[in-house]
């Protein structure tokens, strides 16, 4: 029987063989040629997220780069062609916003707007999440970069529910202090109104001890770029490293002179008068009304009481003396304003315009008789408080950077 001439005879046939038909095998038609492949990995746009499908709303977050832990925690709903969520605990009003970002509304309320509603605050910890961070409160734009900040694992975020176009509300600087904020870090949107809204921001805060840390994004000026159009550009796992990153704007303060002057002296005045009212009024009526424990040495109430925002039969709530609010383990925080109403007080707003009123005989901050207390309260370094000649409680000014008294 003839030999078969296809197959190769020995060993250095069978080397040409496999130089000459890669991947063919001895005594076999040589396979088909395959067209080359790249080796480079392409780059992943936002339509090919690697997500899983979802819900029509949810597929319309995951092509923004939230996952489904990020979407639950903000309760993200679908709601008349947006997205519907929650801003605060125990607040049955909802924010809805526009899929359309040329909608007019793009933003609106459900069914109206809350009163007293300060800073966006999912879960009631915004506080809890400021003191991890040291200090360092991250302001966004809109409450999408509040997602986006958070699916970065930045938890200490949250933005003004009013649009960052529009003017700086007054209760924002005793807000940041009842936070107990240091610095305030944002990474405003690529357009005009995220410049005003630096602009604004730097100028609230030019007569506090507040910093504030303007990150330029790296995106044409005027693009509308955003937080969220980065965590698309460099994932979640990168986006805290780069925004750190990025550098530092230099943010012009407006307001010049002696309007900058008359500025900072109702700031500070407003701010006295806060501490004032957080103390004298709410946090003395509190601890009477609800025997609030004394403070250990962070500021807390060494025992936990009942939440009055609840029926609690547990006692699973504490008192902040740091930042004269309740925090619940159930039902999560409760702020200064909160709890005046709680009580039936005197509101901030009253306490305000009563000594802000001619010939009202405001007396300067922390000089007035304070209420006398259950028991005698002892000073602690972390805690803004001394007792008085006459055994009374009264709130020192300290010093923010060094925590000594001024």
């Amino acid at each position: 029987m003839p030999v078969n001439q296809s197959i190769p005879q020995n060993d250095q046939e069978r080397k040409q063989s496999r130089e000459s038909q890669p991947g063919s095998h001895p005594g076999f038609p040589p396979a088909a040629e395959e067209p080359l492949r790249s080796t480079t990995t392409p780059k992943m746009s936002k339509d090919t997220y690697l997500k899983p499908a979802g819900t029509p709303v949810q597929d319309r977050l995951f092509t923004r780069g939230l996952s489904l832990a990020t979407i639950n925690h903000f309760q993200i709903s679908e709601h008349s062609g947006g997205w519907s969520y929650p801003v605060a605990p125990h607040i049955p009003q909802k924010r809805r916003k526009a899929y359309d970002s040329t909608a007019k509304p793009k933003y609106w309320w459900d069914p109206s707007k809350p009163d007293g509603m300060l800073l966006y605050n999912c879960d009631g910890r915004l506080a809890e999440y400021v003191a991890e961070a040291a200090g360092e409160l991250w302001l966004a734009n809109g409450e999408p970069d509040v997602w986006a900040l958070y699916e970065a694992g930045i938890r200490n975020a949250t933005c003004l529910l009013q649009g960052e176009g529009n003017h700086i509300p007054d209760w924002f600087v005793p807000a940041l202090y009842d936070l107990r904020v240091e610095r305030v870090t944002t990474a405003p949107d690529r357009d005009d109104k995220g410049n005003v809204f630096a602009a604004n921001i730097q100028q609230a805060l030019q007569s506090t001890d507040m910093e504030l840390v303007a990150r330029e994004l790296p995106f044409p000026a005027g693009s509308k770029a955003d937080i969220g159009t980065y965590l698309l550009e460099v994932g979640p796992e990168r986006l805290r490293t780069e925004l750190l990153r990025l550098p530092v704007m230099n943010v012009p303060v407006p307001a010049t002179g002696h309007i900058a002057v008359a500025r900072s002296l109702r700031h500070k005045h407003q701010h006295e008068l806060y501490e004032r009212w957080c103390v004298e009024i709410v946090e003395e009526a509190a601890c009477r009304t609800w025997h609030i424990a004394l403070p250990n040495d962070n500021g807390f109430s060494s025992k936990n009481l009942h939440c009055p925002f609840h029926d609690d039969r547990n006692p699973s709530a504490g008192w902040n003396y740091n930042t004269h609010s309740i925090h619940c383990f159930a039902c999560g925080e409760h702020n200064t304003q909160e709890v005046a109403e709680r009580l039936g007080i005197q509101s901030w707003q009253e306490f305000k315009e009563h000594h802000s009123a001619p010939n009202s005989g405001s007396i300067p901050p922390h000089s007035s008789p304070m209420p006398d207390v259950q028991e005698p309260v002892p000073t602690h370094n972390s805690w803004p408080y001394t007792i008085d000649p006459q055994g009374r409680m009264m709130h020192l000014s300290v010093n923010r950077k060094t925590g000594a008294p001024d």
